[in-house]
């Protein structure tokens, strides 16, 4: 629940997308969000990592400052 709008968003890490079968249903769930109404940069959060990148703590901090506070 975000503390000033009070609206819920929803946050999305999807870790293994060398993966292609992970990649395709990583791809069918947004459209699941999307078909219920919640759309990314809006009260959709994604994040991705993979084995030859890695999220950075430093991203995750900007992204909660950005969209969270």
């Amino acid at each position: 629940l975000h503390p000033t709008e009070r609206r819920v968003k929803y946050w999305e890490h999807f870790g293994m997308m060398e993966d292609r079968e992970y990649a395709v249903k990583t791809m069918n769930k947004i459209e699941k969000y999307e078909a219920n109404g919640i759309y990314l940069g809006e009260r959709l959060i994604i994040t991705f990592e993979s084995t030859n990148k890695s999220m950075n703590f430093n991203r995750v901090k900007g992204l909660v400052i950005r969209y969270l506070k």
